[in-house]
């Protein structure tokens, strides 16, 4: 009989060991799902993990936890737990299903997802046009997800079963013990929703201290990442160093004096959705991927070690259009400051008698990529609404078929009265990956979804250049092809921080081919004051990149999850806005060595040069300042 006093406080005990479980299982499954993200440390990952779990369990619970505090009459009322099973279910049931959908995500962004996540599914209409195919593709994490929710109803009809059987419905503690339990909760309660008993409540930075950085979003856990990620929206005043020394460091606010006239050269920016370095068969030999790609390679100025500054479509736009990195929770384009006063290869030219034109076959609105470069500066938007062919063109996912698309751009071009600036941004080397029939037999057989999806956009680049070709502005024009972000990962270096940002770029002259590899560090936003200098431009312009040729030290920032990564020639560093959490040398392309705690003098160098972009980043955002005053 004593022990039904407890029976309350059991039951809660009962429930937060469940979902404990259930987040813990669903953990495993994207361990299993994404190997990459598993190191040998085991017991640090479950630790650590068990910590995430417990905070948002509490901060998500935290009405459920509230009903148990202190037991009453009431307690015992079959409405009552029933209240707290709908409760239980429901809000544990949505949770675990954001950490099943970023087991199946994870491949595609590298890690956790942010607040903005629903800002982005619900721009444009891709969800609704796509969530069909990918709860076939991924039914495997259906399944889980679904036998969590039925454990969750299981249990929970079992557990409040155990309170409607008592006969006798007033099995309480003393009323001073029940306030003194009632104390204990409260406090257990604060240090599980604070995430321990340290100084500030655990953030998703700390997860650097804890285990490898490969790890870390294996660690983390969705519903944790998305209600931390809430509250910073708005960037804080940055304090990461003086605005003079970072301005000395690098500055952003740049401006260049040629000698020579200027050069109106046509400019067409190509974007291929998610090409990777590990799918360009240039630098992989035994691979027959992207072939029209490796010839064009042979007659350009490459970079075989080029970053992305993003690894969204969203956040990659803006650093290839506009040098503008992503380096917050929000993709730029969804946040409070995409009105702020920005530049692009766009408004740049536009002064000397450009054209400028986006080119994207996707649903008008996806992602907001037209209010986007409306603001940027091009003057004319090009999407799927636009596209003057027949409706089989269309492939049913996301929008019109790549090879088709490039030639209405070709045929919009023509119209153009040079010079003009093109920006054409791909689709079909996306899942799920659809070709249309009459290139089928021109695929390479044995290639898995995701490579035969590369291999025709690559085939499809080839019809535009044939087309191209024929074109009286073709020797006149500079042509740049690079990749949005990053592919779906299939070896162990393009799974890691450093390889999964890893993308193609070349820069290609009809009339001067040749073929010069330049061995140095590039990024996404070094294209803008790379194509300026090429055309001999003379003014002031914002860029977070270098001109290519001008340097041969290069360097590439990206950000993910609250943790920012430098990358130079010889090293990798790793910042969680307040101090290094780990320093790699690029040798160690698997980021196994962490050297941090070494003597090493480019730590401070490469720790200053961060800060530098960052207090600028931050700094012209809050104020408007991006551009200079």
């Amino acid at each position: 009989m004593p022990l039904l006093r407890w029976i309350h406080y059991q039951l809660l005990f009962k429930r937060l060991i469940l979902l404990i479980v259930l987040f813990q299982i669903s953990r495993i499954i994207f361990g299993f799902t994404n190997p990459s993200t598993v190191s040998s440390d085991y017991l640090s990952i479950f630790l650590a993990g068990l910590r995430f779990d417990i905070t948002v369990i509490c901060i998500i619970n935290l009405p459920v936890l509230l009903m148990h505090v202190y037991p009453s009459k009431y307690s015992f009322f079959a409405g009552y737990q029933k209240i707290n099973s709908i409760l239980i279910i429901s809000l544990n049931s949505l949770a675990l299903l954001f950490n099943y959908i970023d087991t199946g995500w994870f491949p595609f962004i590298q890690k956790r997802s942010t607040i903005d996540f629903f800002t982005l599914i619900s721009t444009g209409d891709d969800l609704q046009n796509n969530i069909g195919i990918y709860i076939l593709d991924y039914w495997y994490l259906a399944f889980f997800w679904g036998l969590s929710v039925v454990a969750l109803f299981y249990f929970e009809k079992k557990f409040r079963k155990s309170i409607n059987s008592l006969t006798i419905k007033n099995h309480f503690l003393p009323t001073h013990l029940r306030l003194g339990v009632a104390i204990l909760l409260i406090i257990f309660g604060i240090i599980g929703f604070r995430g321990g008993m340290q100084l500030k409540p655990l953030s998703i930075q700390a997860a650097a201290k804890m285990v490898p950085s490969n790890s870390i979003p294996l660690v983390l856990n969705t519903p944790y990442t998305l209600l931390k990620s809430r509250d910073d929206q708005l960037l804080k005043e940055p304090k990461f160093i003086s605005m003079d020394e970072a301005k000395n460091i690098f500055n952003i606010h740049q401006q260049t004096i040629s000698d020579t006239t200027f050069n109106k050269k046509n400019v067409v920016l190509i974007i291929m959705e998610s090409f990777s370095y590990e799918y360009i068969s240039y630098y992989h030999p035994a691979k027959t991927i992207t072939p029209f790609l490796d010839s064009l390679m042979t007659v350009s100025d490459s970079w075989p070690n080029c970053f992305a500054n993003a690894k969204r479509s969203i956040e990659g736009i803006p650093a290839v259009l506009s040098s503008m990195p992503s380096l917050m929770d929000q993709s730029f384009i969804n946040s409070a400051y995409n009105v702020s006063n920005i530049n692009s290869l766009a408004s740049i030219l536009q002064p000397h008698g450009y054209t400028s034109a986006f080119f994207h076959g996707g649903n008008n609105g996806t992602m907001g990529f037209d209010n986007f470069t409306k603001l940027a500066g091009y003057s004319n938007y090009f999407g799927k609404k636009e596209y003057d062919g027949p409706s089989e063109d269309y492939d049913g996912h996301w929008g019109i078929f790549d090879d088709k698309f490039f030639s209405f751009m070709v045929r919009k071009i023509n119209g153009f009265t040079p010079p003009f600036h093109s920006a054409f941004f791909s689709i079909s080397s996306h899942h799920p990956y659809t070709i249309p029939s009459d290139y089928k037999n021109k695929i390479p057989s044995g290639l898995t979804p995701t490579q035969q999806g590369m291999a025709y956009a690559d085939a499809s680049l080839r019809s535009f250049f044939e087309l191209a070709k024929k074109q009286k502005w073709y020797d006149n024009t500079l042509f740049i092809i690079t990749s949005d972000h990053s592919g779906p990962a299939t070896v162990p270096y393009t799974y890691n921080r450093l390889g999964a940002y890893h993308i193609p770029l070349l820069f290609f002259d009809p009339q001067h081919t040749h073929s010069t590899i330049h061995p140095e560090t590039a990024q996404q936003t070094d294209i803008l004051p790379t194509v300026l200098n090429l055309l001999n431009f003379s003014g002031k312009y914002t860029a977070f990149g270098r001109d290519l040729f001008a340097s041969n030290r290069g360097w590439s920032i990206n950000y993910s999850n609250q943790t920012w990564e430098f990358i130079t020639d010889s090293s990798v560093l790793q910042f969680d806005g307040l101090n290094t959490t780990h320093y790699y040398l690029r040798s160690d392309s698997l980021l196994m060595n962490n050297l941090l705690n070494s003597s090493h003098t480019s730590v401070d160098t490469s720790s200053a040069f961060l800060r530098s972009i960052l207090q600028q980043y931050h700094f012209g955002l809050i104020h408007n300042q991006i551009l200079q005053p």
